[in-house]
């Protein structure tokens, strides 16, 4: 699959929720999506089971889950020149997967995440809310800034 935009501001993909904006699976081996956007849904990019896939200049933003998420032992995906915010869950979740992300920027997923630990802790004060898991090898730096004092390496 080859999927071009001309510019992110300008080709926009909108999800649905439930659903996915952009769904690459099943052999997809080797995709290339390239100057979009992917606004909404609850996943941004679902990439299962499919290696070589290459993001580049693509935008994801909105999302009520994830803005990437690539799932199973085949999966592999270069996430380069993108940017991923306002996803809700988590910017980039990699499960048995494998994603490289060059020059990209994840940017407010911890600070959401804080903000619910935050009010949730504001609203039941009897549970231990000192522990907030957040970013990995990829982008521990950032979760710190945001407040994570549990880091998965």
């Amino acid at each position: 699959m080859r999927l071009w935009g001309k510019c992110p501001a300008e080709a926009i993909i909108l999800g649905a929720s439930p659903g996915t904006a952009l769904y690459v699976g099943g052999g997809a081996d080797g995709s290339e999506i390239h100057g979009i956007s992917l606004s909404g849904g609850d996943t941004g990019v679902f990439v299962v089971d499919s290696a070589g896939i290459l993001l580049q200049r693509v935008w994801l933003h909105d999302q009520l889950g994830m803005g990437v998420w690539i799932w199973g032992p085949a999966a592999g995906v270069v996430l380069r020149r993108a940017l991923v915010e306002r996803a809700t869950y988590n910017g980039i979740l990699a499960q048995g997967a494998s994603i490289e992300v060059e020059e990209s920027v994840v940017r407010a997923c911890f600070g959401q995440l804080r903000q619910l630990r935050d009010q949730l802790a504001s609203q039941f004060p009897q549970a231990d809310w000192g522990l907030l898991s957040m970013g990995m090898s990829g982008d521990f730096e950032l979760a710190i800034a945001e407040g994570a004092n549990l880091l998965r390496l």
